[in-house]
């Protein structure tokens, strides 16, 4: 593909294009209405609008759009908005991919983040907001929302490229590795319990619940119960 330019990102160029932006929500009026602000800028084209995660991966291959803004609860699609970002970011390394979500929990920010998104908004940023944010991360700058940049701070703190190495050497552990009496372990470790109340939560002793978490961390590849607690919330999807 040929090298763009694009306006408002980079002073003094001559050549200008416009930024091929592909939305993935599957919400027909939410994503309607962003198409049709998108558009009233002459800096960007919106190519296609997604559904859901299947028809996403079939419209990227085809457009080959410059950024992808992805929700990531996406009702009666097989695969999820992060499991979309996963994979492109898989696909095409230089694609941008720009997350606008209604939540910003941790099992959600912490699995774009670990997908390797290059910003994070809530919906209820403004038209303005988004517009800025793609432009922001056009030009390879991250853009996190103050709600996902606090969960960001508390469960990775300042080195997400570290945290998204962990994530992607991780996230295809299989789960049922775990016993049901592990994963039960695993998350109140999760949720921040000590030994002492995971004992009297689950009513065995301490000397048993040091014995899971030592099993959870050596199937899982783990180092500590940090590490633990990140990879639950980055698969958390598969125990609930």
């Amino acid at each position: 593909m040929e090298s763009k330019t694009y306006p408002h990102l980079i002073k003094n160029q001559t050549i200008m294009a416009p930024i091929v932006a592909l939305i993935v929500d599957d919400h027909p009026i939410s994503a309607d209405g962003m198409r049709s602000y998108l558009e009233t800028t002459q800096d960007i084209q919106v190519a296609d609008i997604c559904y859901d995660g299947e028809h996403a991966l079939e419209a990227v291959a085809l457009h080959h759009p410059d950024i992808v803004i992805v929700d990531l609860q996406l009702d009666g699609s097989r695969i999820d908005g992060i499991e979309v970002a996963r994979q492109l970011r898989h696909s095409y390394p230089s694609l941008k991919l720009l997350v606008v979500s209604a939540y910003a929990d941790p099992q959600f920010v912490l699995g774009a983040v670990s997908a390797g998104v290059d910003g994070y908004l809530i919906k209820t940023s403004s038209n303005e907001e988004i517009i800025q944010a793609i432009y922001d991360v056009m030009r390879g700058v991250k853009i996190w929302d103050p709600r996902a940049h606090k969960v960001i701070r508390l469960y990775i703190g300042d080195n997400i490229d570290k945290f998204t190495r962990f994530a992607q050497n991780h996230f295809e552990t299989t789960p049922e590795n775990l016993t049901k009496r592990e994963v039960d372990v695993l998350k109140l470790v999760a949720a921040g319990y000590s030994n002492q109340e995971i004992s009297h939560n689950l009513v065995i002793t301490e000397g048993t619940v040091k014995t899971h978490v030592s099993h959870i961390l050596e199937k899982l590849n783990l180092e500590d119960r940090g590490q633990a607690r990140v990879w639950y919330y980055i698969n958390r999807h598969h125990y609930e």
